[in-house]
């Protein structure tokens, strides 16, 4: 395995594990926080969270938010770098308009962000 710690994951949290990995990756958050989406991305996100129901998209969210802690991770050994102030405040703002991904039609998901964003 490439990550051994993936061993030590039971059965269902494997296959979760996997359905997000296959499911999820024609959308990238941090893609969407640099502006670099477009519509036709929320798009095809909703439509996996459509099929695959809305855990699925909060446990990729939650992975996402991991990852991002993470980056630049080996110059410190406590907190994380990158989640300063102003990315942790447009990943919040993101995950906000995310929040109607079910509910909005893509494009006022995708502008809504880019509006929020460009407001602060």
């Amino acid at each position: 395995s490439v990550v051994p710690s993936t061993t030590q994951l039971s059965e269902p949290m494997w296959e979760l594990v996997e359905k997000s990995l296959q499911h999820f990756k024609g959308f990238s958050l941090p893609q969407l926080l640099q502006g670099e989406n477009t519509p036709s991305q929320v798009l095809e996100l909703q439509r996996t969270v459509e099929t695959e129901g809305e855990d699925l998209f909060k446990f990729y969210l939650i992975c996402q938010v991991g990852v991002m802690c993470g980056l630049a991770g080996t110059r410190v050994t406590t907190g994380s770098i990158f989640m300063d102030e102003q990315n942790s405040t447009n990943l919040l703002t993101a995950i906000s308009c995310l929040q109607q991904v079910s509910t909005a039609p893509c494009h006022q998901v995708y502008w809504g962000y880019i509006l929020a964003r460009a407001m602060k």
